[in-house]
């Protein structure tokens, strides 16, 4: 499962609604993962907007359909989903570097 795909689960299980799975031609070349990163931000971006702090940051009180454990807030998910893309980012650069390649300074700060 590609990371972008699990965004577009977890924001669309957030609003109890189901993700398609990706397909292979959802990432053929770099032309189409871009048209789709895009699509999934500007979804998550259009999620996060329509929430009040009082809703991002209160714990789900209803079971979404497709939900597995605990409930949180939506807060605490988008976090998650960071966070999670931020251990596989490491786990690339640390992957290239033991392999003997460069890996470029992933630091958001200089990015």
């Amino acid at each position: 499962m590609h990371i972008l795909e699990v965004e577009e689960t977890w924001v669309l299980d957030l609003q109890d609604q189901s993700c398609t799975h990706w397909r292979e031609e959802d990432c053929a070349d770099l032309r189409a993962l871009l048209a789709n990163k895009a699509r999934v931000q500007s979804a998550t971006q259009d999620y996060l907007h329509g929430l009040s702090d009082m809703e991002l940051n209160r714990r789900l009180t209803e079971r979404p359909q497709q939900w597995v454990g605990e409930l949180r807030s939506p807060a605490f998910i988008i976090l998650h989903i960071v966070t999670h893309a931020f251990h596989h980012k490491g786990q690339v650069v640390a992957m290239l570097r033991t392999l003997g390649y460069p890996a470029p300074d992933t630091d958001l700060q200089r990015a």
